[in-house]
């Protein structure tokens, strides 16, 4: 896996869901700007980089500015960004909300097969996709005739672009289609558990979070990190996945400051903890029941 070094610009910091960017200072080639709709028109009078050709999303987040089952996609690319955004922010296209724009580092653009391709692939990854759809009929309008060697570089790129939006809170390309609600009967009080309305609560090592499961374990916003070091056993891996939260905002202060989806409720309770976890035994509802209990039943 390669080291990256990423940074982001908040414009505000005080909310985190207003229009920021991301980038890589070494091991990637991407700039993601993530511009809400009411902001548009400013951003791309503001950001003459976005005159560069790119690919871009547009999506309609919900009022926590998450993407959900209910979200819609539409994928682009352009020659100049800046233009083709323009022409979407029109009242004929009110249905999305938030554009994710994408350009190259250092003032330099794309390649016209590169925005092609990517334009491709990312469509191709979300129509095979079940938990979220894309907007209208709307298909990729080129064909590109890359060679092997240039696919797995343009490959690499959608895999800058990807961790991106995972940093700015977006994960779309690791949606998994929604699990049946899985209720279990607890025989001792004849009450059923219903892993769906339930709130897990961790708080080991001084540590006070709160998380949901839907699909995944989502950790939400305001949970507490341990105030602790960092044990031995986080290591070097853990570090990194860590230090991409706080880099993207999602971190401050050992604090949560939006709603997080993890992969895992062990990740997510590694990350809180600062320390090796298993997640399935210290995600607790209120009653002390863990989350194992909820899935074994």
């Amino acid at each position: 896996m390669r080291s990256k070094d990423i940074y982001t610009f908040l414009s505000n910091e005080d909310d985190y869901f207003s229009f920021k960017y991301c980038g890589y200072n070494n091991g990637g080639s991407i700039i993601a700007y993530y511009v809400p709709r009411d902001e548009v028109n400013d951003v791309l009078n503001k950001h003459d980089e976005l005159k560069h050709s790119g690919v871009y999303l547009l999506m309609n987040v919900d009022s926590n500015h998450s993407i959900t089952n209910e979200t819609k996609i539409y994928v682009g690319q352009a020659k100049n960004i800046t233009k083709r955004t323009y022409d979407h922010n029109v009242d004929k296209e009110n249905w999305w909300n938030l554009a994710i724009l994408f350009i190259k580092n250092n003032d330099t653009s794309f390649t016209q097969d590169e925005i092609l391709y990517l334009e491709r692939y990312m469509y191709q990854l979300i129509n095979k996709k079940e938990s979220i759809s894309l907007f209208s009929e709307h298909q990729p309008s080129g064909t590109s005739m890359i060679s092997l060697r240039d696919q797995e570089n343009f490959k690499n790129d959608f895999a800058d672009l990807d961790t991106l939006l995972r940093i700015l809170g977006l994960p779309i390309f690791h949606m998994q289609k929604a699990k049946p609600v899985k209720v279990a009967t607890d025989n001792t009080n004849n009450e059923s558990l219903d892993i769906s309305k339930t709130i897990f609560h961790m708080n080991g090592r001084d540590s006070d979070a709160k998380a949901v499961i839907k699909n995944d374990l989502k950790v939400l916003k305001g949970s507490k990190l341990s105030p602790k070091d960092f044990s031995s056993s986080f290591n070097t891996a853990n570090l990194r996945s860590y230090q991409a939260l706080v880099d993207g905002g999602i971190i401050k202060d050992n604090v949560f400051q939006k709603d997080y989806v993890f992969d895992s409720p062990s990740t997510a309770a590694k990350m809180i903890y600062k320390s090796s976890a298993n997640g399935n035994t210290l995600w607790r509802d209120k009653s002390g029941k863990t989350l194992k209990e909820y899935l074994d039943k």
